[in-house]
């Protein structure tokens, strides 16, 4: 076993630990962006360590599985995204209505 298989040995036992500690991440997250974010961070690193078990089993095919992969991920956060935006903006709606009905509008703006 060379030194850069070693090396890369150690990469993948990093990388499964920051796995675990997103994965603890998406369990506590108060918040569902906080889930989000770490299901990407785990994402990320899985393809990380696909990529890295391609290059010590040297079948490259892996490297398919992993750019697609990504790329799957990367539509699902620019989803959650949109969807966020949209509840936003229909928040930010209702709080402007509700604000033009309260009487406390003239105070507010003086």
């Amino acid at each position: 076993m060379t030194l850069f298989e070693i090396s890369l040995i150690i990469a993948i036992t990093i990388i499964s630990l920051g796995i675990l500690l997103a994965i603890i991440r998406l369990i506590m997250g108060p918040f569902l962006p906080d889930r989000v974010t770490a299901f990407d961070l785990i994402s990320a690193n899985v393809i990380a360590i696909i990529a890295i078990f391609a290059v010590l089993s040297g079948s490259y095919q892996y490297f398919d599985v992993a750019v697609l992969l990504s790329l799957i991920i990367f539509f699902g956060a620019v989803s959650f995204t949109y969807h966020m935006n949209k509840v936003i903006k229909k928040r930010n709606e209702k709080l402007d209505e509700q604000l033009e009905e309260s009487e406390y509008k003239d105070k507010l703006f003086q």
